[in-house]
């Protein structure tokens, strides 16, 4: 390893190591809105309090990111008035804001309800009753449920 392979190295563990822990922030299951769009401009900030030619790549990079993203300045709207402030326009309803309250801005909700149904849904699977579906939604709901919620269940 070189010189400046080293120094590039400590550049990015001094300056960036916090990255891996807010996108283990950003999946945590049933984060709120609010926190998930805290936590993300916590991170921009700290990214673009960054000094140097090299964190302009950073920062432009973060920069081009977010302003593509339309769906996530729309989000940052709808936190915003989760949070109480009055002067956000939205052509959302008041129904629809409040069901944004635990929306998440990440995937990996998504890829884990896939990864645990990839068994359900098999091709080769052949006998596979909706009563049988069934239960064994309420099975997995009741795991989930009770991690949760101690001695909760659906029946």
């Amino acid at each position: 390893m070189g010189k400046n392979d080293k120094n590039d190295l400590a550049f990015l563990k001094s300056n960036y190591c916090f990255l891996s822990t807010t996108i283990d922030q950003l999946q945590t299951k049933g984060l709120a809105l609010t926190q998930s769009i805290g936590i993300v401009e916590m991170a921009s900030e700290k990214i673009n309090d960054v000094k140097g030619e090299k964190a302009e790549i950073f920062k432009v990079k973060l920069n081009n990111i977010l302003t593509k993203n339309k769906g996530f300045e729309t989000l940052k709207s709808i936190s915003k008035i989760l949070n109480g402030e009055n002067s956000i326009e939205t052509s959302y309803s008041a129904q629809k804001i409040a069901c944004f309250k635990n929306a998440p801005i990440t995937s990996v909700d998504v890829e884990r309800t896939f990864s645990m149904y990839k068994s359900v849904f098999r091709d080769n699977r052949q006998h596979f009753k909706f009563s049988n579906f069934h239960q064994n939604f309420v099975v997995y709901c009741n795991k989930v449920l009770n991690k949760k919620f101690k001695n909760v269940y659906i029946y």
